[in-house]
């Protein structure tokens, strides 16, 4: 692979030894299925097939990297004749996000201020209003207008006023839209429901390994389990 500042070029690829490869594998695949071990020298001859299959095994790899370490190699440099421009352009994106989520988030309290303040005032005039006809029921209890003093008490009851809702200012411009995410951060793992927590089974199955199942951990069952290692031939 050769590459410049105009052009990259990844030679041929030889591909010659991978049938003569799959051939081989081919031919050991009929073996195992043929094999049968009823005594020592059967089991011997199965080891040694086996070890056979590891070394097919081997040369694969080697035949396989071949192919993909030249590959791998272009893709890297793809990458890193992409990555500085890309780069840029994050960090261009990123500075201009935050110009925009900083004037929205100022028109938003700017918004939100006013609405509180509009509230306060439709509260207070609420609360004048309810004042003002609970004198006028307090002095038609005090001449005895029984009847009057009701209707000024339910239209009290009715009494409620609505502040008016400030819409926001900021148009958003076509194309472009605001996403609202919520995270959680742990600040007390012990309150923590149970369904939220996760067993770490990598940690779990080291422990195990290393004390070769002798060392028990409540609400795990431990198992066992016995694999053939080889070496290549």
């Amino acid at each position: 692979m050769e590459v410049t500042d105009k052009v990259l070029t990844v030679q041929p690829l030889d591909l010659k030894g991978i049938k003569e490869q799959g051939n081989k594998a081919t031919e050991l695949l009929s073996l195992s299925k043929d094999l049968t071990i009823e005594s020592q020298d059967q089991y011997e001859y199965a080891a040694d097939i086996l070890k056979k299959i590891k070394g097919k095994g081997k040369d694969l790899e080697i035949e396989r990297k071949k192919i993909i370490v030249p590959l791998d190699n272009a893709r890297r440099a793809i990458q890193d004749l992409f990555r500085k421009p890309s780069s840029i352009l994050k960090e261009a994106e990123d500075i201009v996000k935050k110009h925009l989520l900083t004037y929205t988030t100022k028109q938003e309290e700017i918004r939100r201020k006013q609405q509180e303040k509009l509230e306060r005032q439709a509260k207070a005039e609420e609360e004048r209003k309810k004042k003002a006809l609970e004198k006028k029921i307090a002095d038609a209890k005090a001449k005895g207008e029984e009847e009057k003093a009701i209707a000024l008490e339910e239209k009290k009851e009715d009494i409620h006023i609505e502040a008016p809702v400030i819409a926001s200012k900021t148009e958003t411009p076509e194309g472009m839209y605001y996403k609202e995410y919520w995270t959680g951060e742990v600040i007390d793992k012990k309150s923590v429901p149970e369904e939220y927590k996760v067993v770490d089974m990598s940690r779990v199955n080291k422990v195990l390994q290393a004390t070769k199942g002798k060392m028990p951990i409540p609400g795990i069952k431990i198992k066992y389990e016995k694999r053939i290692a080889s070496r290549s031939r």
